[in-house]
């Protein structure tokens, strides 16, 4: 999905602060670590949730919605990680 995308790096070079490419790959990377740091925190949640008693079902539907945040933090992590892949083309002279 993201691949198929055109990006401005100009627009998301403002986004993130930066004025080059190299900067800008910097700070993707930074913002791919707390997604991951965020996800391992799904989990770990997810983890502490019962799994039998009365408190399961509950506790089922409650894991499948950490589920569903986490898998979007994934797919947001791709995105940053193609975003910053752009930047790198960009910055050795490829389109």
């Amino acid at each position: 999905m993201w691949g198929q995308r055109n990006v401005d790096l100009d627009v998301w070079a403002d986004a993130l602060g930066v004025h080059n490419d190299a900067d800008a790959i910097a700070e993707l990377r930074k913002l791919c670590a707390q997604l991951q740091g965020i996800t391992s925190e799904l989990h770990k949640i997810s983890n502490r949730l019962p799994d039998r008693g009365r408190s399961a079902t509950y506790a089922e539907e409650a894991r499948n919605f950490v589920g569903t945040a986490a898998d979007g933090l994934y797919e947001a992590n791709d995105g940053l990680f193609t975003i910053a892949q752009a930047f790198g083309r960009h910055e050795r002279g490829e389109s």
